[in-house]
């Protein structure tokens, strides 16, 4: 059984990309506006800094060690920082292969109908092509 999140629906593998929009939201807080891209970057070029110094620190220890144990915690920090650079390529090529759509849609959610033609309290929420919400305004 999948998990769910507090809405009810599955959890999907959106959660690297909601991640990745609370640090831009984050940062555009304090004034730092940065593309995505931009934070994708910096995120690959820190994890492969971290991954060449877990190397080197493998590298070390092993020939230090008379036993030539490794240390298992470095080895599976090797390979999630293998599978977050992954992951940060896979996105740049999907995007790459499949460029994102020039076209939003939106849902409008209706508190009040006074008549046919007439809405009042109406909130609009723009959706870009994953059905994941870009922004919401309230219409009176």
């Amino acid at each position: 059984m999948p998990a769910t999140n507090s809405e009810g629906s599955a959890l999907t593998i959106d959660l690297p990309v909601k991640v990745l929009d609370s640090i831009t939201d984050a940062l555009a807080r304090v004034g730092i506006e940065l593309p995505p891209v931009a934070l994708q970057l910096f995120l690959l070029i820190l994890v492969a800094a971290t991954l060449a110094l877990t190397i080197q620190k493998i590298k070390r220890d092993s020939s230090r060690a008379e036993n030539g144990q490794k240390n298992h915690t470095l080895i599976v920090s090797i390979i999630g920082q293998g599978l977050i650079m992954a992951a940060i390529l896979f996105a740049w090529a999907e995007q790459a292969v499949y460029p994102f759509p020039s076209e939003i849609t939106g849902r409008v959610d209706v508190v009040n109908v006074s008549s046919q033609f007439s809405y009042s309290n109406a909130r609009v929420h723009v959706l870009d092509y994953r059905d994941r919400e870009l922004g919401s305004s309230f219409i009176d």
